[in-house]
């Protein structure tokens, strides 16, 4: 159990020096973005981009009406399940440049790659909240605590 925990913390680390690598030579190609978001969200959000026929604008626009990352690849004609495959195959064409260049070992590779198909699902079926919903969510939670304190009294 604490070995697990131990590895990934580990492989957090790394993967948070990593990013910095790649956003300067892992993707100075076609998705390298000013500022060099490395290979998270930036990097994937230029790759969907891409992928789907829109621009960053446009993208933004769609999660503002409410709409997850899904339904805007099947308003463009792109079936959920190939859109996850291929975000999916890029993410792991990241992972491998990064063993490649000696930045992760293989074992750590294949750690990320066991729940990273599941991760990347539900972060493209996630629905945006809007500003005003989340705020009310919060003010919900601060009252249920408040209501809670004062019975414990």
């Amino acid at each position: 159990m604490r070995k697990g925990l131990v590895t990934a913390l580990v492989l957090g680390l790394i993967l948070t020096v990593a990013v910095p690598v790649l956003a300067g030579e892992a993707t100075a190609g076609r998705f390298a973005r000013d500022g060099g978001m490395g290979i998270g969200q930036g990097v994937t959000r230029a790759y969907i981009g891409e992928l789907l026929k829109l621009d960053e604008e446009a993208l933004r626009a769609a999660r503002r009406e409410g709409n997850s990352m899904i339904q805007i690849a099947e308003s463009q004609g792109l079936g959920a399940d190939e859109f996850v495959g291929k975000v999916v195959e890029f993410r792991k064409e990241q992972i491998n440049a990064l063993v490649a260049e000696g930045t992760i070992t293989a074992e750590q590779a294949e750690q990320c790659a066991e729940t990273m198909e599941t991760r990347i699902q539900a972060n493209l079926e996630r629905v945006p909240e809007g500003q005003g919903k989340m705020m009310q969510n919060l003010q919900m939670q601060q009252n249920k605590q408040m209501r809670v304190n004062s019975k414990n009294r």
